[in-house]
């Protein structure tokens, strides 16, 4: 992800088009086209980062932060899910931070947590 720092967009100010994200009157090349956007704090530490899926491969990464303007950030990979075409965050468990739940075609949702892995 490259752009410009945003601490804490709210999910209801992000919008993401053919591999650009905007939120707060800034922009990030984020992923590619046909990818799908959810933003959570993965990292309980009270801040919110974006996380991508990759629905033609089933590819989720989670960034760990907001890129700052010329610094680059890279997202690990923290699921696959067969069949995934949606995402979003929950706190499914009450600890302050976001798990990703991805809907899947034909299936349950399935349910990552970036910080420890599919579970």
């Amino acid at each position: 992800m490259a752009g410009e720092p945003l601490a804490r967009p709210g999910p209801e100010a992000v919008t993401f088009s053919g591999g650009v994200l905007e939120a707060a009157g800034r922009r990030w090349a984020v992923g590619q086209e046909g990818d799908v956007v959810a933003v959570g704090d993965w990292t309980c530490g009270g801040r919110r980062s974006l996380a991508v899926l990759r629905p033609s491969t089933g590819e989720v990464f989670a960034f760990p932060a907001w890129a700052s303007a010329g610094q680059d950030v890279q997202a690990p990979l923290v699921g696959r899910v067969a069949g995934g075409h949606a995402l979003r965050a929950a706190d499914f468990d009450g600890d302050g931070c976001n798990e990703l739940v991805v809907e899947r075609a034909g299936g349950a949702p399935a349910l990552l947590h970036p910080r420890r892995g599919p579970g």
